[in-house]
């Protein structure tokens, strides 16, 4: 997502838009935390692996699958509306197309992650990181400041 900034700003809700870049940063920050309790406490490649699937599964496939039958389950003459296909061919694309999808755009490190030896460090986000933190919480122009007590900042 660090890669497709434009995603957060299709929102027009500053505050939301705002609270999700703060969430990709925090989470960011601490990627290898996890991985390194896991691997310290099991450390099994095949649960790892098993959990990837599961995860992978849930999150590509069900979980938008489910979101995307809601408006079909309420009316299900919306599946004869065009406004519901461009939706769908929308969300198909932010998930999964190849350059800006969520998925397309990062298929490379998803599948990185099967490595035996694999680390979260290995990839580095460091200079977004910089990036995401100077632009959400710089004291004078950062989207977030306006939200802060002194106290934060």
């Amino acid at each position: 997502m660090m890669k497709n900034e434009d995603i957060f700003y299709e929102s027009l809700d500053e505050k939301q838009r705002a609270l999700w870049m703060w969430h990709m940063l925090e989470e960011s920050e601490h990627k290898d935390v996890a991985y390194d309790v896991f691997q310290e406490l099991s450390g099994d490649y095949s649960l790892r692996m098993r959990g990837f699937a599961l995860a992978a599964f849930t999150i590509t496939f069900l979980i938008p699958v489910a979101a995307s039958l809601i408006p079909v389950m309420r009316k299900p003459r919306n599946l004869l509306s065009p406004s519901y296909w461009k939706d769908v061919k929308r969300s198909l694309t932010v998930l999964a197309g190849p350059e800006e999808g969520v998925f397309g755009s990062t298929i490379k490190h998803i599948l990185d992650y099967t490595r035996r030896d694999f680390h979260p460090s290995d990839h580095d986000t460091s200079a977004y990181l910089e990036y995401y933190k100077e632009k959400l919480l710089h004291p004078k122009t950062g989207l977030l400041t306006p939200y802060l007590t002194k106290e934060f900042v």
